[in-house]
């Protein structure tokens, strides 16, 4: 009698302390399952972060070439006016010189 008592309270015990174990193991799974969680979220905020900073990167590169291309339109329509401009002094000069010259020539001595 006092054999199966002490073998059912061993029983007990055992059960007791597989019990715990399977608590414990079944914790660290759930401790290293947060863990993953916990760097996979890192590991895509990282990566959302990243694409952000990428964009940023690709709009003030998009605004500069938009300036730079203003910037040489109005300097290529700055040169077209000056050519006018140079054009027009040209044909000026050209008009009185033929002016001074037809009085020049109608003029008596």
């Amino acid at each position: 009698m006092w054999l199966l008592l002490l073998h059912a309270a061993a029983n007990r015990e055992k059960v007791k302390q597989q019990q715990q174990q399977q608590q414990q193991q079944e914790q660290q799974q759930q401790h290293h399952h947060q863990q993953q969680q916990q760097y996979q979220q890192q590991q895509q905020q990282q990566q959302q972060q990243q694409q952000e900073e990428q964009q940023q990167e690709y709009v003030c590169l998009l605004h500069a070439r938009h300036h730079l291309l203003q910037q040489q339109q109005q300097q290529q329509q700055q040169q077209q006016q000056q050519q006018q401009q140079q054009q027009h002094f040209f044909v000026l000069i050209l008009f009185l010189f033929l002016l001074l010259l037809i009085v020049f020539v109608l003029t008596p001595d």
